[in-house]
């Protein structure tokens, strides 16, 4: 501790009115932010632990420049040892982190009287996961398709990777050295009645160290096999036998202690229903733990994956969500992704000795862990290249140290697979917090959020729209509004409606250097775009949409989704349907445009994109716009003349897949929004940094449509943020180091 900070400390003791008495008792989703280092005075707001007297003191930190309510604890400690505040002040902020010191843990370590103590156990230990080894499988002829479908452990204790295919579509599987984890020899083909065996799910030793395996199922088939690796004894189907005696696409299966088989199948049966089937290790039905098909708590959706743990408890993966069965099939629980979060995509499960389910969230390259009872206890990863990120999860086992094994499908830019194996180990030091996490300043939630806009004074302008139901029935609400740096409502104008100066269906909005606005309105009738003056006022308006028979006509808009003001006061209106962007003067009169249609059957890429959805001029004219259906960034010049294009920089993990909003820096480096990312490239197009990542937390994203701008080289990102029903966001990030 600093002199400055515990001279803070002292003085402390001597004001009254400013100790953290209030802290009696801390929700458990606040116990985990700070042990997690992402507890901030915000959050202490949100749960009511932040007396008033610090809102009036974020007011008048404000004015120097200094952001409270986002302030952590190490951000607290720093603006005390610098020392440069008042004494009053400094003595406040010392007091501010003693409020944000959780509650006494007892003496047995147990906080609070009603939490039971935990058993020790390497699983946990801690709080977060650490890569301890990385190994690339070294595979034969890497160049021909491979795919990889499942990590499979033996009882004793040895590891081997199932192929779905190998080559000619061949299943196949390659066991892994003890040691080095590394294939003992190329994949081995799995024969069944002579021939190798097709497409396979999955697979599951016994204790004898047979491998069932299932696959999918064609006429009278058994979607079940029996194999005995390491000997000449054929495979043998199991017959299923019993008052259910089908099972078609057997995608998942599993083992109890009894040597009980589980299966798990996508499709329904004849009556509708879906479910778990339970056999005989001879294959003779036992049980349907089964529902209708949809997504109420008692029905079945998409279906695939399926792991029974330990105590047998039967943990099915069903669409976004995963059902934890008792053995006799009654449902316990239901573990799904809390709105915060993006849901859960579906993937492998795995369960360890605790009851802690991990599940590979494919599609966001990441694995979320549950305790359960259902609470999510932490995010391991991200989609990416480096250690500790994941591409394509193929699957994840938990051994009995609690040691984590991740099998990871990493596609170059060819498309070639290059198997990983991952091992990681519970660990009680805290990731590094991601660029966007650290360049995070504040999130803001707005409904109705359709577009956002930076004024030349750095302000921020957010165009909504949503419906109200009153007793005349539902009305449009519209509304063009300023927010403050604190995120709340300065000022707000627009009415909806059809007349030329009412919003009928706003869709983009943009600032002029002189503070006017233009609206862009997709509503019938009525011009584009409107004018207003920086108070609200109507000024002008023009503009139609063409019908098709009009779309090659010059400055004709088809289906305008945003507009900008460009350096030099023109206007940019990208119309995904013209193939392009038009640029008008600010009086509305046509220019010309940068992009066109290309002829059909024709494959050009430049200078023809396809649905662009933005597009951002720069000072010397260079128009940059995000080719959305092609995957890359196409560039003009001031006269809309063709210059470059810009794509699949950096690789495979820096392509573009479907870009949707763009800006531009004034150190000339271009910010991408993708999905649950932005993308940063370098002014020659290569890969600069990669932000985010899938989720509800700051500095991640759930879908990033928009993006803005400042003087200053901050930035702005709106978020969908569909998942849960939640309030589209704005976040507000610094500028780029």
């Amino acid at each position: 501790m600093s002199v400055v900070r515990g001279f803070m400390l002292m003085l402390l003791l001597c004001l009254p009115g400013l100790s953290g008495a209030e802290s009696a008792s801390w929700p458990n989703e606040l116990l985990a932010l700070e042990q997690q280092d992402r507890l901030t005075v915000r959050a202490m707001a949100a749960y009511g632990l932040l007396p008033d007297r610090y809102r009036a003191l974020a007011m008048e930190l404000r004015g120097q420049g200094l952001d409270l309510l986002a302030a952590d604890r190490r951000r607290l400690e720093g603006w005390i040892d610098d020392g440069k505040l008042s004494a009053e002040h400094l003595a406040a902020l010392a007091a501010l982190l003693e409020l944000m010191t959780p509650p006494l843990v007892a003496a047995d370590g147990i906080r609070g009287e009603d939490i039971p103590p935990q058993p020790a156990s390497p699983t946990t230990s801690g709080a977060w996961y650490a890569v301890v080894r990385t190994v690339d499988l070294n595979l034969p002829n890497q160049e021909a398709p491979i795919e990889a479908s499942r990590l499979l452990r033996d009882h004793q204790g040895r590891w081997h990777v199932l192929f779905k295919q190998v080559n000619d579509g061949r299943a196949a599987m390659a066991r892994l050295d003890t040691q080095t984890l590394q294939p003992e020899t190329g994949p081995v083909s799995l024969i069944h009645e002579g021939r190798p065996l097709g497409y396979v799910h999955n697979g599951v030793f016994t204790p004898e160290g047979e491998l069932i395996i299932s696959r999918m199922a064609t006429g009278s088939e058994s979607p079940l096999l029996r194999l005995f690796p390491g000997t000449e004894r054929p495979a043998e189907p199991i017959t299923l036998t019993g008052e259910i005696n089908q099972v078609g696409g057997a995608f998942d299966l599993d083992l109890d202690r009894q040597g009980n088989i589980h299966v798990v199948e996508a499709a329904s049966d004849f009556a509708g229903l879906k479910g778990v089937k339970k056999f005989s290790p001879d294959g003779r039905f036992l049980a349907f733990f089964s529902g209708p098909n949809g997504r109420e708590e008692h029905q079945y959706g998409r279906i695939r994956d399926l792991r029974i743990s330990a105590d047998g408890i039967i943990h099915v993966g069903d669409t976004h969500r995963v059902k934890r069965l008792s053995a006799e099939g009654k449902l316990l629980n239901i573990l799904a992704s809390p709105p915060d979060e993006m849901a859960w995509r579906g993937g492998p499960i795995a369960v360890d000795g605790n009851g802690v389910v991990f599940l590979a969230d494919t599609a966001h390259g990441r694995i979320l862990r549950f305790s359960p009872q259902g609470d999510l206890l932490g995010v391991i990863g991200r989609r990416g290249s480096d250690t500790g990120e994941f591409m394509f999860l193929r699957d994840l086992q938990v051994d009995e140290a609690g040691r984590l094994y991740v099998l990871d499908d990493m596609r170059d830019a060819g498309h070639k697979s290059r198997l990983r194996l991952q091992v990681l180990v519970p660990s009680d030091k805290a990731p590094e917090p991601m660029l966007s996490e650290r360049l995070h300043l504040a999130t803001w939630e707005q409904e109705g959020a359709r577009d956002i806009a930076v004024g030349p004074d750095g302000s921020l302008w957010v165009l909504a729209r949503w419906e109200e139901k009153t007793e005349d029935g539902t009305i449009g609400v519209v509304r063009i509004l300023r927010l403050n740096q604190d995120g709340e409502l300065a000022t707000h104008f627009g009415q909806w409606g059809t007349a030329p100066e009412a919003l009928n269906v706003p869709e983009s909005l943009a600032v002029g250097p002189d503070g006017t606005f233009y609206v862009l309105d997709t509503g019938e009738p009525g011009p584009v775009v409107k004018v207003f003056d920086p108070q609200g006022g109507f000024l002008r308006g023009w503009g139609t949409i063409g019908t098709y028979e009009q779309r090659e006509e010059p400055g004709v808009l088809r289906s305008p989704r945003k507009i900008r003001v460009a350096p030099d006061g023109t206007l940019l209106i990208t119309d995904p349907m013209k193939s392009g962007v038009l640029r008008f003067d600010a009086q509305g009169h046509f220019l010309h445009q940068a992009g066109r249609e290309r002829e059909r059957y024709s494959s050009e890429i430049k200078g023809f994109p396809q649905y662009p959805e933005d597009a951002f001029a720069v000072a010397d004219g260079r128009i940059f716009m995000p080719d959305k259906n092609n995957g890359l960034i196409q560039v003009f010049d001031a006269d809309g003349g063709f210059l470059r294009l810009i794509r699949r920089e950096g690789g495979y993990l820096g392509g573009l897949s479907i870009p949707k909003g763009l800006v531009v820096d004034s150190r000339g480096r271009i910010l991408v929004t993708e999905g649950h990312h932005v993308q940063v490239f370098n002014g020659d197009g290569s890969l600069g940094v990669r932000l985010g990542a899938p989720g509800g937390r700051d500095g991640h994203f759930d879908e990033s449509v928009r993006i803005e701008i400042a003087p200053d080289d901050g930035f702005y990102v709106l978020d969908t943020f569909l998942i849960g029903g939640r309030l589209p966001r704005i976040q507000h990030f610094r500028a780029l180091p």
